[in-house]
């Protein structure tokens, strides 16, 4: 498995494909995480809105590059992330599930969290994250 390797471990990607409003609303949200791990995120997502924050990661990119296809694939042969942040509005938890399998691990924001909130729990012991 990509994510047993550790020469494909490159550091952190924040995914946030939301658009002017959604990336406004985590501004604080952006704010911590930049305060937390410093600048060592490389961000993708709606570029345009993104690179008004381009200062809180090491690199931004459109979502709509070819590049990243592999985030919306079931193939893993692409490298893995050490840990893959995710802003944004996963219903059925399958973009969660396909995420989870690139990176040692997911932390996931609710954009507009619906109901009881249920738990997301990650390991990097190869279990399957807890879906509630």
């Amino acid at each position: 498995m990509v994510k047993d390797n550790p020469a494909h471990h490159v550091g952190i990607l924040l995914i946030h494909p939301g658009g002017l409003g959604d990336v406004c609303l985590s501004e604080s949200t952006l704010l911590s995480l930049k305060h937390h791990f410093g600048k060592s995120m490389e961000a993708v997502g709606n570029k345009a809105v993104l690179d008004v924050f381009r200062d809180y990661f090491t690199g931004v990119d459109s979502i709509d590059r070819r590049t990243w296809t592999y985030l919306f694939s079931d193939s893993l042969t692409c490298r893995s992330w050490r840990r893959i942040i995710f802003i944004g509005k996963d219903r059925t938890g399958a973009f969660r599930e396909r995420l989870f399998r690139l990176c040692d691990e997911l932390v996931f924001i609710d954009m507009y969290p619906e109901g009881r909130p249920r738990p997301w729990k990650t390991t990097s012991s190869g279990s399957s994250p807890d879906m509630g």
